[in-house]
């Protein structure tokens, strides 16, 4: 499998989990600290965002 498509994937399944935490608006428990929700929230769309323009960049060097 190529690298473009696993960036394809991993910025679906994160923007999947940063979805997933809108059902929540308590902070979450990571390694005993408590977290705020929206710091999970900002992560997730962060690796979403970050996976995405590298898939874009991948294709169009692709295509060159």
């Amino acid at each position: 499998m190529k690298s473009k498509n696993v960036n394809l994937i991993v910025a679906i399944l994160a923007f999947i989990f940063f979805l997933s935490y809108f059902r929540s608006s308590e902070p979450l428990e990571t390694f005993g600290i408590s977290v705020s929700v929206w710091v999970f929230r900002l992560l997730w769309l962060f690796i979403a965002i970050i996976n995405i323009l590298s898939y874009i960049k991948k294709r169009k060097l692709e295509h060159e």
